[in-house]
């Protein structure tokens, strides 16, 4: 499962016909207590597909969000709004109600400020549907566009 969903992370960028590119972390978000590397690409000004990877530090469990990204506005201040999935893998049984690998919901609503060829930053928020609690939880973003 990780072996594929890597691989995702390295085959989206080379196969989508991307304007560009980005690259950045996520603190909290989908990762709970934790951290997401993410890859996305566009697909126009107000597309993009997200692919990522992290853990959640408190219980040791791996994330892997996937998403459809849009974004309304212009110039470099965007609304941002994603949907898609979080496939979470608890690697200690017993830190939430689930065992194993499940897939679950997740979204983004936040606001984004993105220079062409240069920072990313994203603060929003994310549903954590894989938690306990299933409570709205933030998400501050940092990176690269490309």
């Amino acid at each position: 499962m990780r072996a594929l969903l890597t691989a995702a992370l390295l085959v989206v960028p080379t196969v989508c016909p991307a304007q560009d590119s980005r690259f950045f972390v996520e603190l909290a978000g989908n990762s709970l207590l934790g951290a997401t590397a993410n890859m996305e690409v566009a697909l126009s000004d107000a597309v993009a597909l997200r692919a990522g990877m992290g853990v959640d530090f408190y219980s040791s469990t791996s994330v892997w969000p996937l998403q459809a990204v849009l974004l309304a506005g212009a110039g470099r201040s965007k609304l941002e709004l994603d949907a898609g999935l979080t496939i979470a893998h608890e690697n200690q049984s017993g830190d939430w109600d689930w065992d194993g690998t499940r897939v679950f919901f997740t979204a983004f609503l936040g606001y984004r400020y993105q220079r062409p060829g240069g920072l990313l930053l994203r603060v929003g928020v994310v549903p954590l549907l894989w938690t306990n609690t299933k409570l709205p939880w933030a998400a501050l973003g940092l990176g690269v566009a490309f």
